[in-house]
């Protein structure tokens, strides 16, 4: 501002310290901070100016910084995390770029940025109304590699790779099969204009013999490609069911073993555009679901089997439902009352917790949402594993097959090497585990026990069995997928892991081998060793004491709402009819009516961007965090430099605290003491008159 202050004009440094305090809240509620640095201090103050509170001035701003970065012309904010929104998965350390003179002109980003709030009407710089943000779009895609032919019968081991931008994804290894059939699928976000490039691989032999053979035909000793192919999503767009594509694979040139036949591959591709609204108008969905019913009726109705939803619906469905729950702070009385239901159905302990119901499912999603850092306590046993290429092989079948390291009791020896190190982590872990899931492990636990009280293990078996087989378990089995390590060094590291991954379910669920499983019983000593200290780590996880380990509190990575809402909407249309047979109660009802609104939005809006995209802004404004309005008392230094709050950009607002936080020009003014007291006294005098009077 210039020299001259004014009222309401925010005129010089006076007028620039009242700002302090509001900046201050606008960065707690979560408007980025590198926005704040380039913004104009005429903008802030004409909205106070205006009478906006924080709540306005924050869905103003954060609906200019979302334009600013560009989610109209294509690029994105440099840090989507931080602005609470998810994007299309890739960002962009700039702002809009200018259109190309082959494209027909548009509004520039400067004209997209200012918007005020005039009485009830938002108005651009251009002086039009604005439309408030309430279409964006998420792009769903996912690839089932089925299989290949044309191989040749000497192939030791093939296995694929599929790759989408740069997201990589690989199959497992098919030994000894000239048609390897995988039937694995993987899921990623897609375009319409995405490639999908398949690679299959060949694999060394794993006979030493046979490696010394393609020595001396050149054949290298590592995985190499034979044959690739590239497929598009144009007809899985298209198409309301999966599209099966079989293409012919290209050799590469350099390719040192190639095929005298022609190699082929089949993948099946799939694809899904699911338009999102805002989040606010979702809100009747999550009341009817979470917020409202305290017995989460629609939720349970969901997960009872008689309801019959199918294990891959319940499966997607459970994902949506943890999250939001836990958006809204309700995912652990919500889990506990699925899991009282699962347990109350379950009709032995060799099942719980087995099925494919939403309450299965769901407590799954929530161990791997708030607890996923806890696997790093498996990744020291998991290198070593990897380092020392032992031989712990103890089946029969593969052992008369193998003519080294054939002995079962030295291969038990260098199993003892390879679970010691996970056993350790595992059990002297438990008091990183959050204390929200040891809220459910205890419910759990005491529901357990009273529905089945002639089993005196399930105290114990019902957390562990869980623990072990949700979360621990396949984090071995794919050490690759959660983390543990780069890479596997070897198919004999890969068959450590797994051998390692089951003797811990059987520790996990207190069982013991059948003698008839030659060599493997031999590990019964060592599982009745420390199924002692697995009841120690069970009671702890559980609540039943004080973990004597540090509680470490694990961030919980951002769930975005109207994204969530907006991929369960479908599947809530889908079983509409159960809902519809439940109308008695009342949660069900109001559903089913939000349902039909949500859905009439919808269509209007999509239809309306399909005719003009211009008219619907793309995007949405999450919910501001819930911060007082500023009280100053002491003025404070605030620092929004560039280098504490990130910026690469350079600052327009240098804020100096005020002791006042009063929107400029509208200060109250004091009323002096000496007025307060006269006026004080004659209301006294007229109370002490009428009581005169009555008495009269």
């Amino acid at each position: 501002g210039g020299g001259g202050g004014g009222s309401g004009g925010g005129g010089g440094g006076g007028g620039i310290q009242q700002l302090q305090p509001y900046i201050q809240q606008l960065l707690m509620m979560g408007v980025p901070s590198h926005f704040l640095q380039q913004l104009n201090p005429q903008i802030l103050f004409t909205m106070l100016s205006n009478g906006m509170n924080l709540q306005m001035i924050y869905q103003q701003l954060y609906m200019m910084a979302m334009q600013q970065a560009g989610m109209q012309g294509g690029n994105k904010p440099t840090s989507p995390k931080r602005l609470g929104i998810i994007l299309d998965g890739s960002t962009s350390e700039e702002g809009s770029t200018d259109p190309s003179p082959d494209e027909p002109a548009k509004r520039k980003p400067n004209e997209k940025l200012i918007a005020l709030m005039v009485g009830n009407n938002k108005v651009g710089a251009n002086g039009k109304p604005m439309a408030e943000p309430t279409l964006r779009f998420i792009y769903k895609g996912s690839a089932k590699v089925s299989d290949a032919g044309g191989l040749r019968e000497d192939v030791p081991g093939t296995f694929v790779t599929v790759e989408i931008g740069d997201q990589k994804f690989q199959t497992t290894t098919k030994w000894n099969e000239p048609s390897p059939f995988w039937a694995e699928t993987f899921d990623f976000p897609v375009k319409e204009d995405t490639r999908l490039v398949a690679k299959l691989w060949r694999e060394p032999p794993q006979d030493p013999k046979k490696r010394k053979k393609n020595k001396k035909k050149d054949i290298p000793d590592v995985p190499f490609v034979i044959g690739q192919a590239t497929f598009t999503f144009d007809e899985a767009f298209n198409s309301p069911k999966a599209v099966m594509q079989k293409k012919v694979l290209t050799t590469p040139q350099d390719c040192p073993a190639p095929s005298a036949n022609a190699l082929s591959m089949r993948i099946e591709l799939s694809a899904q555009k699911t338009p999102i609204l805002g989040e606010h108008l979702y809100h009747g969905i999550l009341e009817n679901l979470f917020l409202r019913d305290k017995e989460y009726f629609i939720t349970r109705l969901l997960s009872d089997p008689a309801s019959k939803v199918s294990a891959s619906d319940a499966t997607i469905m459970a994902k949506f439902i943890t999250e939001l729950a836990e958006s809204q702070d309700k995912a652990v009385p919500l889990l506990c009352k699925l899991v009282e239901d699962e347990v109350e159905r379950t009709a032995s302990t060799a099942v719980l917790f087995r099925g494919n119901t939403i309450a299965c499912k769901a407590v799954d999603d929530y161990i791997r949402l708030v607890a996923m850092p806890w696997t790093n306590c498996l990744r020291p046993g998991a290198e070593y594993i990897c380092a020392n290429d032992m031989i712990c092989e103890l089946d029969k079948g593969k052992l008369d097959k193998r003519k080294d390291h054939n002995d079962p009791d030295e291969n038990i020896l260098n199993l003892h090497t390879m679970l010691g190190p996970q056993v350790a982590a595992i059990l002297n872990g438990a008091g990183y585990c959050p204390r929200n899931l040891k809220i459910i492990f205890n419910r759990m636990r005491h529901a357990s026990v009273k529905r089945f009280p002639n089993d005196q293990k399930v105290a114990w078996t019902s957390i562990s069995g869980l623990v072990f087989l949700r979360f621990f378990v396949p984090a071995l089995r794919t050490p690759v997928t959660f983390g543990l390590v780069d890479k596997l060094p070897s198919t004999n590291a890969e068959r450590n892991f797994l051998i390692v991954a089951s003797v811990l379910q059987k520790l996990a669920n207190i069982k013991v081998y059948d003698t008839d499983q030659l060599y493997w019983y031999k590990l019964n000593r060592w599982i009745g060793m420390n199924s002692r200290v697995l009841k120690e780590f069970v009671d702890s996880i559980s609540l039943k004491r004080i973990p004597e380990a540090p509680i470490e509190v694990f961030d919980v990575p951002f769930i975005d709402v109207a994204a969530n809402c907006g991929s369960l909407f479908p599947f809530l249309e889908k079983y509409r009819p159960l809902f519809e047979e439940n109308k008695d109660n009342k949660f069900c009802l109001q559903l089913l009516n939000e349902l039909d609104r949500v859905r009439a939005i919808t269509d209007g809006v999509v239809d309306a961007y399909n005719e003009d995209p211009d008219s619907v802004l793309l995007g949405s404004i999450p919910r501001a965090k819930e911060v007082p309005e500023p009280q100053v008392s002491e003025p404070e230094q605030l620092d929004i430099s560039p280098t504490k709050m990130g910026s690469t950009k350079t600052t327009t607002l240098s804020v100096v605290p005020s002791p006042s936080s009063s929107p400029p020009g509208q200060r109250k003014k004091k009323k002096p003491r000496k007025e307060k007291k006269e006026k004080e006294k004659e209301k006294k005098k007229e109370k002490k008159e009428k009581k005169d009077k009555k008495k009269k």
